[in-house]
């Protein structure tokens, strides 16, 4: 099954991309004025959910068999934070879509508090639809939560943590499933299966 072995490379992946996030964070601190603007490290943020995007397409489609239970139940399990970071994917990609006069326009508030900004910022808060937030690129404080209008994610040291426990625990659950379907199909045949007269 090709999503298996993809579903490892994405999570090899995860940490260098986190490593990109990092190294970009620290350059812009160490190097940057008090007042500066935000960091422009959304590209690669965006990258980072792009890898959690994957990992949930991956486990999909290893979930897909119907007698994969074990290892949906563990997706299930999960399925909350993935879709979180694939939304996240989505703002970055989808940004079309809020802008004016566009048919699947979408409005979202746009809280900025300058005191979560690294480097600084403005405060704005209220509806804002088109130009004013299909520009902005949220931004990214010391802990690594990123902002983009009213939401957050963690593109920190715990969301890599919490991104590999995911796929560590898929791996094994489903690694252990197709053991036993394996010795089942060899010994007595496939679980479920009528019994023969």
């Amino acid at each position: 099954m090709v999503a298996f072995p993809r579903l490892q490379r994405y999570s090899q992946f995860a940490v260098l991309q986190y490593n990109r996030v990092a190294h970009t964070l620290e350059l812009y601190r160490t190097s940057m004025p008090d007042g500066a603007p935000p960091c422009p490290v959304f590209p690669d943020v965006h990258m980072y959910f792009i890898v959690w995007d994957t990992v949930l397409d991956m486990i999909n489609v290893i979930c897909k068999p119907q007698m994969i239970r074990q290892t949906a139940i563990v997706r299930r399990k999960h399925l909350e934070i993935l879709e979180h970071y694939r939304s996240g994917r989505d703002d970055f990609e989808h940004y079309d879509e809020r802008m004016p006069g566009s048919r699947g326009k979408r409005s979202r508030p746009v809280v900025l508090d300058a005191s979560r900004m690294e480097g600084g910022g403005v405060v704005m808060h209220g509806e804002v639809t088109g130009a004013m937030e299909v520009w902005s690129t949220g931004h990214i404080d010391a802990s690594g939560i990123y902002s983009f209008a009213d939401r957050q994610w963690d593109v920190g040291s715990s969301s890599l943590e919490r991104l590999q426990y995911i796929v560590a625990e898929v791996a094994t659950t489903f690694r252990e499933e197709v053991r036993t379907l394996a010795s089942i199909a060899d010994g007595d045949g496939m679980p479920n299966a009528a019994p023969t007269s």
